[in-house]
């Protein structure tokens, strides 16, 4: 059973702090940058997309052996307005 809890937020960033069988992790969401959006786990790029015209709603990654993904919904008023966290199909975090 993995688990998650929020360490950090701004208006397009989410660090959480991920507990699985294999370990804790530290997550982070970031879509501040131009024209891009990552999630970093442990401070390296487990997944890195282009966003020219808009937000990218789904990321599948890894955190150590497990599967992964973030969605990610975007206001017109460029804040994040839903997030969720999956571990193995499993909802962990979600706002």
């Amino acid at each position: 059973m993995a688990l998650a809890n929020l360490i950090g937020k701004s208006r397009l960033t989410r660090d959480l702090s991920v507990v699985t069988s294999e370990g804790v992790f530290d997550l982070k969401y970031d879509g501040r940058g131009m024209g891009y959006e990552e999630v970093l786990v442990d401070s390296k790029t487990a997944k890195r997309t282009i966003s020219v015209w808009w937000y990218v709603p789904r990321f599948e990654f890894n955190i150590g052996n497990k599967n992964a993904v973030v969605k990610v919904g975007v206001s017109p008023l460029l804040k994040i307005s839903r997030f969720n966290l999956e571990i193995d199909g499993k909802i962990i975090y979600s706002e």
